[in-house]
């Protein structure tokens, strides 16, 4: 869940902070690792909320707790996530060969 929840946090802050990037094109592969990645968190996450229910006062589940608010877990749980992601790609690509 680790690499996952940390590739989708890098693009989802780095892609606030886009324009003052003096390479945006890198933003493209870290999309690209979580395009790949994304299937997997949905259910890694669903697992987590499993551990997190049944022993909700474990330091795993308290962990489990602070990787899934980082991932925003409504959002990547949503029916159309990852092709809503491949537009984002899309829309970024054409958007990175405009400035360069």
């Amino acid at each position: 869940m680790m690499h996952a929840a940390v590739a989708y946090r890098a693009y989802r802050d780095w892609k606030s902070v886009m324009n003052d990037m003096e390479e945006p094109g890198r933003l493209i592969d870290i999309l690209d690792t979580v395009i790949e990645r994304a299937p997997r968190l949905v259910e890694v996450q669903r697992a987590a909320r499993r551990i997190i229910s049944t022993y909700p006062s474990s330091i795993g589940a308290r962990t489990l707790g602070e990787m899934l608010d980082i991932t925003d877990e409504d959002r990547i749980a949503s029916p159309g996530f990852i092709d809503d992601l491949k537009r984002e790609r899309a829309t970024l690509e054409k958007t990175v060969i405009a400035t360069t």
